[in-house]
C-alpha cells in the first residue's frame, strides 16, 4: 500500500486527491517506521542488552530497501541507520541480521 501511495503521488501531482493520499502515505510510513503500541517493530523486552527488530518487519524493510525505483526504500534505509545509532551506535552494515 505504501508503494501504491508513492506511485500515485508521483504520477498524479495535480490530482485533487493528493492531500488524502499523502496523508495515507505518512500514516503508513509512521506505522512502518515505529510500529504501534500493541505491535512494536522492536522487541524491547526479551534481551535487555540487544534490541531485536521484528523478523517480519526486517524482511519488509530489506525488500523495500532493494527497490531503487521508489523513495520509500531510502527512507527505510535512513531509519535503520538512525535505529542502529540510537540503540547501539554502530553502522547497520556491520550487522546484516538487523539486531539493534
Amino acid at each position: 500500500m505504501i508503494i501504491a501511495c508513492e506511485d500515485y503521488l508521483v504520477e498524479n501531482e495535480d490530482s485533487k486527491y493528493v492531500e488524502d493520499v499523502l496523508s495515507n502515505y505518512i500514516g503508513f510510513m509512521s506505522f512502518m517506521l515505529w510500529g504501534l503500541d500493541n505491535t512494536p517493530i522492536i522487541d524491547y523486552w526479551t534481551d535487555q542488552t540487544q534490541k531485536q527488530l521484528n523478523a517480519d518487519v526486517a524482511a519488509v524493510y530489506q525488500k523495500l530497501m532493494k527497490d531503487d525505483k521508489h523513495k520509500t526504500g531510502k527512507i527505510i534505509a535512513d531509519h535503520i541507520e538512525f535505529l542502529y545509532h540510537y540503540f547501539v551506535q554502530i553502522s547497520p552494515k556491520d550487522n546484516l541480521g538487523l539486531v539493534l
